[in-house]
Parts: C-alpha cells; sequence; structure tokens
C-alpha cells in the first residue's frame, strides 16, 4: 500500500473513530443529574422516553457510519475505483459524461445506504417514539425531488467546472472560488421562494392577535418583516422550529404550524424576538462571511489537488475530474471537522446573543418556558458531555441558555 493509499485511509477513518469516541462519552452523561433549572422540562416517564430515544438514533447513526466507512474503504482498496472508471469509460468516451458518470456511480452506490438508513430512522426510531407524520408516498416524492436537485445543480456545476478546468489552466481557483460565491448565494436567496415549495405547503400567517402582537414587535424593533409564513411541518413531523429567511426586502418569518400549535402567542413572540435578535446582529451576513472564508479555504486546496497529478499516480486511475472531485470530499473530512467546530463555536454565541435581544423586547420569561416546552417536544438531551456539546453543537445546551436568560433578566431589572 502506498503512502498517499495510506493518509487517505486515515483521513476516511479519522472522523468516525471521533464520533464513535464522543458519542460513547456522551451516552456516558445520560446518567447525569439533570440541572435544576430544566428540571420541570421531562418527567420520570419523559425523561426514559428520553433516553430510550436518543439511544436508539445514536445506535442507528453509529452503524450508517461504520457501514458508509466500511464501503468507502472497500472502493478504495479493493480496486472500486478502477471498476468505476472502466464503466464510465465505455459507457461514453465524451469527457463531460465520463465525469458525470463517476460521481453518479460512486454516489449511487452510497445513496442507497445512506436512503435505506434514511427509512430506518423516518418510519421505525420517528415513528416508535410519535414523530413521524410523513407518510410512504411522501418520502419516495421527496427523495424524488431531492435527486432532481441535486442532479440539476451538481451535475451542472461539474459540467461547468470540467469545462473550466480544460479552459483556463491557471485561473481555475479564481474561477472557481467566483462561480460558487454566486451559487450559495442564489440558493440561499430562491431556497424560500421556489425550492421549499417543492417539499412544504406554506402560507401567510392568518389575521388576528398573534400577527397583530408580531406585527408590533417588528415595530418596536425596527426590524420590517415582508411575510410572516406558516410551513405544514405537521404533515412531516411533531418536533417545532421557526427561523429567519431572505436577505433585505425578501425578509421572511418562518414557523412550523407544531410551533404554533404548542406556544402561546407570547412565547412565539419571544421565538420570533430571538429570531429579530439575529438580524440585529447581522448573524446571517456573518454567517454567510464565514462561509465565504470556509470556501476561500477550500477551494485552493481544491485546486492544489486538482493540479498536483497525485491521484492518477498513487490510484492507478487516470486523473478525471470526477475522481478529483470524490477524493477531495474524502480528504476533507478531518478539516471538514476543525472548521465545523469553530463555526459552532460562533454560532453558540450568536444564540445567546439573540436570546438576550428577546429579554429586552420583553419576552425573557417567555422566551425560557418556550425553550422548555421546544425541548420537550423535540426530546432534547438535557444532559449533553461538554466534548459533545463543542463539537456537534450549534446551540448551546438548553440549560445554558435558560441560566443566561435568567441572569440578563436579573440584570435588566436593575
Amino acid at each position: 500500500m502506498n503512502q498517499f493509499l495510506i493518509i487517505l485511509t486515515i483521513f476516511i477513518s479519522l472522523p468516525f473513530l471521533l464520533d464513535v469516541v464522543v458519542s460513547l462519552l456522551d451516552r456516558s452523561h445520560k446518567t447525569k443529574p439533570i440541572p435544576d433549572n430544566v428540571k420541570d422540562i421531562y418527567d420520570e416517564a419523559q425523561y426514559k422516553k428520553w433516553v430510550f430515544y436518543s439511544t436508539e438514533k445514536n445506535n442507528k447513526k453509529l452503524l450508517s457510519k461504520s457501514l458508509s466507512l466500511i464501503l468507502q474503504l472497500s472502493i478504495l482498496l479493493f480496486g472500486g475505483y478502477q471498476v468505476i472508471e472502466t464503466i464510465s469509460t465505455n459507457l461514453s468516451d465524451n469527457i463531460y459524461v465520463i465525469n458525470l458518470l463517476i460521481v453518479v456511480i460512486y454516489g449511487i452506490i452510497l445513496y442507497v445506504l445512506s436512503i435505506v438508513f434514511e427509512y430506518i430512522d423516518t418510519f421505525i426510531v420517528e415513528e416508535k417514539h410519535g414523530f413521524n407524520k410523513t407518510s410512504h408516498a411522501r418520502f419516495i416524492k421527496d427523495q424524488i425531488i431531492e435527486l432532481f436537485i441535486t442532479g440539476i445543480l451538481g451535475g451542472g456545476l461539474l459540467v461547468l467546472l470540467t469545462f473550466i478546468d480544460n479552459k483556463v489552466e491557471n485561473m481555475f481557483y479564481m474561477y472557481l472560488f467566483s462561480i460558487l460565491i454566486v451559487v450559495i448565494v442564489l440558493f440561499n436567496i430562491l431556497f424560500v421562494k421556489w425550492i421549499m415549495p417543492l417539499f412544504y405547503k406554506m402560507s401567510p400567517l392568518e389575521e388576528g392577535a398573534l400577527k397583530d402582537k408580531i406585527t408590533a414587535l417588528s415595530k418596536i424593533s425596527g426590524y420590517e418583516l415582508s411575510q410572516i409564513v406558516v410551513i405544514d411541518a405537521s404533515t412531516r413531523t411533531t418536533k417545532l422550529n421557526a427561523f429567519f429567511s431572505g436577505f433585505g426586502k425578501t425578509k421572511k418569518v418562518m414557523i412550523f404550524d407544531t410551533l404554533l400549535n404548542e406556544l402561546t402567542e407570547d412565547e412565539i413572540c419571544a421565538v420570533i424576538a430571538h429570531e429579530i435578535g439575529h438580524a440585529n446582529y447581522n448573524h446571517m451576513f456573518k454567517d454567510m462571511a464565514k462561509t465565504v472564508v470556509n470556501l476561500a479555504l477550500y477551494t485552493f486546496l481544491f485546486y492544489l489537488l486538482a493540479t498536483s497529478n497525485i491521484i492518477g499516480n498513487n490510484l492507478e486511475i487516470t486523473e478525471y475530474f470526477g475522481f478529483v472531485v470524490i477524493v477531495f470530499v474524502l480528504l476533507l473530512s478531518p478539516l471538514g471537522i476543525v472548521t465545523k467546530i469553530i463555526t459552532n463555536i460562533i454560532s453558540r454565541k450568536h444564540e445567546y446573543q439573540a436570546d438576550a435581544i428577546a429579554v429586552d423586547y420583553g419576552f425573557g420569561n417567555e422566551m425560557i418556558t418556550a425553550l422548555k416546552k421546544v425541548g420537550r417536544s423535540n426530546l432534547a438531551s438535557l444532559t449533553p458531555h461538554p466534548l459533545f456539546v463543542f463539537m456537534k453543537y450549534n446551540h448551546p445546551p438548553i440549560s445554558d441558555r435558560v441560566e443566561a436568560l435568567e441572569n440578563k433578566i436579573q440584570t435588566s431589572k436593575k
């Protein structure tokens, strides 16, 4: 086994091994005492249900990742790439088609495994615990739509990059970076308007007391909302959520209908105030800036790999652009852990800032009760291991958020 193959094997295996370690540490924390400020979220029966649910979810994730790792290593170490190249070149001699076939064949192999576990997660684990509301027909429809979108966007991007790679040579990095920036910005702008309606029915919030309260809140905050949209999430899940979407005059508040059914009007206003807090701190643009920085790093590393000839020299395959994409994703996994940790640290800070804004607008206590209701409904972990939080959480644990909110409420009274 050559040195590059050993390095690639380590890079593929490292994220999985780290996942196993932090997951086992987190599992050991399930027996820790629940913090006093969130003890009222679960009664004893609900707590046992949470432990059972989280254990099942983690076991499924570890099994899925284990089989995925075995599959990826098998393809790498036992001639899988050579077989994919042979099939692709036998089917076409067009460079664009060959690159598409390489990525599609590799992707289908992994997709089959992932769809099996997604089915298990949806119709066995989630359904057993009362979360799933998705029908089999809707599940199949969603998968078809996702594959179509992925094929159009991913396939189109791969063809475009193949064309650029053949034409501009040394300027490839700058073209790649610029194109990806445009794609990400357009995706964020068009996601709610064009993509989400393919999966969900969305309708304006009905006239009434709640809309009047949210409108008044937006005026007080100085944050103009173009629309408050209700998403029919109850057709798929019982979990609760709300978020902001869009830029400038396209800003919208997106609310799951499940949230409307479970929270009081003031608690919903607290959630909206929290989302307005994100806007007040320009978190969306800061997140976009983080994405740009990460993208600059990733595209530069991709450029180095694409121009190094290291793949063809070490894996006994022709260095088609499709193989560069596949190998790059594998090599990127450990770096992705580091960048995710950094972005999660920033994201958790943003959540504390947005929570504090909810207090400033007079919804501190309602934000606390809303967090507890969301945590109860979503079976949130109340005793996560600190390392698990550090590596995986983009929101602080509920106990930490409640503590920060209580301190902010006390400070604002002085």
